[in-house]
This record gives structure tokens, C-alpha cells and sequence, in this order.
């Protein structure tokens, strides 16, 4: 049995908590690959 997936579209309400997720999904998983200044970069700029 196959999970259904769905996406809406984002709402301004919800920029805050999925730039949230962004960086923390970032901290722990790109820091193996580049530096936390690169990703922090990249972060700011989003």
C-alpha cells in the first residue's frame, strides 16, 4: 500500500517555520560536505 503525498502551496504564515526547518536541516546534515560560513550563507540568502 503506497502513502498518499500531498503539497500545498505555502502561505506567507508559513515562511518562518519552514525557514526554521531549512536551517536546522542544513546544521546537521551539510556540515559534513561544506562549512557552517558556506551554510550560513546559503541561508541568508534564502
Amino acid at each position: 500500500m503506497e502513502a498518499a503525498v500531498s503539497f500545498d502551496p505555502l502561505s506567507p504564515d508559513g515562511f518562518s517555520a519552514l525557514a526554521e526547518l531549512a536551517g536546522a536541516i542544513w546544521r546537521r546534515h551539510f556540515i559534513a560536505m561544506i562549512s557552517i560560513e558556506q551554510i550560513e550563507y546559503m541561508l541568508a540568502g534564502r
